[in-house]
């Protein structure tokens, strides 16, 4: 499947298969005759359309199923019995016996990538090696995949989002993306050497930088790494040779990345047609550069020097900061994305975020390729709110962040969430989701909102950067505070589905940069404090509702009595 785009089924293509219709769409205006290096491609696609799904769901008699209150696993297991539709059937094997290369399956159900649904990367995205000898184990792979993916959308992550956004979900359909994979193979594994979201707007601008400069985060290897909450090098496009603001080269070492994924195209290691992680592989930057993919992704530091030098060179650590492209300008990859982030907002009429990955070339005699993944809106908030602190009690604030994301006033929540820093530790980081979970399903029921305050990246899938707590988690949350701790600074994500999430429910996020004028009054917190039977987690009940303004211009959020 090389620059097609197609489809199978009378139904509906989903959020996510209308937002690649609209790239393709997008494609005939880009002319790039400024970047001879470059190829803006879009993967081949095949969509399988929502009344495939119905077929499916209708042959099986899967409904008592599906909207059981089976775990996740058993439901998986009883979608892998069932029979896909034998009108698509010839169609999947003509495609079984033609592609040999990785494939992602990718969700696209109808409320995913919408503007006001929450269901960014809810469901699952299975990718698969392609390169079996024999059709017949081929065909078995993508069929193996699909069938997991329609089992997703009754997990119970999905679940529990649309039933807090007061959404039915025997109105949810899922339509499927087969889609060609970016990359090249390298020793057995398959990965691009660049994955990267670009967002016309930035909610947390740094330096020099304004929220209309947008933002890049780039990573190597597959996108995986991004939108599960990792810590890609994320820059502004206006200004590419700043650097994120690290305290020294040790933090930048800590917090930067130190890992990749990669699809296994090696004999496979666990026969596991449940997982999304099948043929999935987590590597380190030592096999990396035995791939010789590190050229264009990293610093290197010397030790005697204390300093960073661009690009490998001598034997000290490698460190990803994308240096030879976005400081030494090796490759016009910057000006590239920023004319797409233009092209793309102009065209959607709207902020946008993109997902693209990027293959560098290894001969002179083919281009690096730039294949765009994805283009969805941005909702963004224009209410004119202005906060002013003169006006505002000191002893009634309780929360100050000058990083906060989005814009709006909210005076109905009296509840809080929160972890005591003397407890918190991130071993316990799991442990915490768990306990978040319980008091989130029990405000569902009370039908009532709270500020959730934490430490690290909310959302990661890292439990060392965060607590790694998926979006059914935390459902009922208002507003979301994140607080560095002391001696163990994160710095923000903006590439994950996550953060797509709460932008687009518009949901408030503050940040607490322990070394700024922020400031949360854990005093005044502790002092309320009921007992809630959790280890770690502690609920306030207020008798008045909190009051809570975010002026988007300023990025300043205020919470207060």
């Amino acid at each position: 499947m090389k620059e097609t785009y197609s489809y199978l089924g009378e139904g509906r293509f989903g959020g996510k298969a209308e937002g690649l219709k609209t790239l393709y769409n997008i494609s005939n205006h880009i002319i790039f005759d400024s970047y001879p290096e470059f190829e803006v491609t879009i993967p081949g696609t095949i969509i399988l359309t929502t009344s495939i799904f119905d077929q499916f769901m209708k042959l099986n008699d899967l409904y008592p199923i599906a909207l059981s209150d089976l775990n996740n696993r058993r439901i998986a297991h009883q979608f892998q019995k069932a029979s896909l539709p034998s009108n698509i059937l010839g169609d999947l094997r003509a495609i079984a016996s033609y592609v040999k290369t990785p494939l992602a399956i990718r969700s696209s159900s109808l409320m995913e990538d919408s503007a006001r649904t929450p269901m960014a990367g809810m469901y699952t995205t299975k990718m698969i090696p392609g390169n079996q000898a024999d059709e017949d184990t081929r065909f078995l792979k993508l069929t193996e995949a699909i069938k997991l993916i329609y089992a997703s959308t009754f997990f119970s992550e999905p679940k529990s989002a649309i039933k807090a956004t007061e959404n039915d979900i025997k109105k949810e359909k899922m339509a499927i993306i087969i889609q060609d994979v970016a990359g090249l193979l390298h020793n057995r594994r398959f990965y691009p050497d660049i994955s990267g979201v670009a967002r016309t707007f930035n909610y947390y601008p740094t330096g020099h930088s304004e929220s209309k400069d947008g933002v890049i985060s780039l990573a190597l290897g597959l996108g995986k790494f991004i939108v599960d909450g990792g810590n890609p090098w994320p820059y502004t496009p206006a200004y590419p040779s700043s650097p994120p603001p690290y305290n020294s080269v040790n933090d930048m070492m800590k917090n930067t990345q130190v890992y990749y994924w990669a699809i296994n195209m090696d004999t496979l290691k666990e026969y596991n047609p449940i997982s999304e992680s099948e043929y999935l592989i987590k590597l380190t930057l030592k096999e990396a550069e035995y791939d010789n993919s590190l050229k264009y992704a990293v610093s290197t530091y010397d030790p005697y020097s204390d300093r960073l030098d661009s690009g490998i060179s001598g034997k000290g650590p490698r460190i990803v900061t994308f240096s030879p492209i976005l400081q030494n300008k090796e490759l016009p990859l910057n000006e590239l994305l920023i004319d797409l982030m233009k092209i793309c907002k102009d065209l959607l009429k709207s902020q946008v975020e993109i997902e693209f990955a990027v293959t560098i070339s290894r001969d002179s005699k083919t281009k690096h390729k730039l294949s765009m993944l994805q283009v969805r809106p941005l909702n963004i908030s224009e209410e004119d709110i202005s906060i002013d602190l003169d006006n505002i009690s000191k002893e009634n604030i309780i929360i100050k962040s000058n990083n906060s994301m989005g814009n709006g006033k909210i005076d109905n929540i009296k509840d809080l969430v929160f972890i005591n820093p003397d407890d918190f530790n991130f071993k316990d980081s799991r442990t915490i989701a768990r306990e978040i979970e319980v008091l989130n399903k029990l405000m569902l029921e009370e039908n009532r909102k709270y500020i959730l305050i934490g430490f690290g990246r909310w959302g990661s899938s890292d439990p060392w950067l965060g607590i790694p707590v998926t979006w059914s988690m935390i459902s009922r949350a208002g507003v979301i505070v994140e607080a560095s701790l002391h001696g163990r600074p994160v710095d923000m994500s903006q590439g994950s589905h996550f953060f797509h999430n709460i932008t687009n429910l518009r949901i408030p996020y503050l940040w607490i940069d322990d070394f700024s004028d922020d400031f949360l009054t854990w005093n005044w917190l502790n002092g309320i404090c009921k007992d809630t039977n959790q280890k770690i987690v502690k609920r306030v009940t207020l008798i008045n509702p909190l009051k809570i303004l975010i002026d988007g211009r300023i990025h300043t959020g205020v919470i207060s009595k």
